[in-house]
């Protein structure tokens, strides 16, 4: 059998770790507004915890919730790993589009 190809690998981890981010930065600044606008409680913890009030509060889909943790989740290991692959930039844009799709769609 032929030997499993390796993922491809940014040359510019740097790079990697700044789009992943500002990914990051986006998207909880994003959640962090729509606890706001939900008037849920947010006194400035982690993502994790606006995550899960705005859970409790029920005025948001556990579709997007899940969405968004799994962005989280993402960013966090593409900045601490230090370099992102090809597949992590596919799996970031698919997670990205899917829960701003929901966000759009009405």
């Amino acid at each position: 059998p032929a030997p499993l190809a390796q993922p491809a690998v940014s040359s510019n981890p740097r790079g990697d770790k700044l789009i992943f981010w500002q990914l990051r930065y986006q998207l909880e600044a994003y959640i962090r507004r729509a606890a706001y606008s939900y008037g849920v409680p947010n006194r400035g913890g982690d993502p994790a915890s606006v995550l899960d009030a705005l859970r409790r509060s029920g005025f948001v889909d556990e579709a997007d919730l899940r969405i968004a943790e799994g962005i989280f989740a993402l960013t966090d290991r593409v900045t601490a790993g230090g370099a992102a692959s090809v597949e992590d930039y596919q799996q970031a844009l698919m997670l990205y589009l899917l829960y701003h799709r929901s966000h759009l769609g009405g």
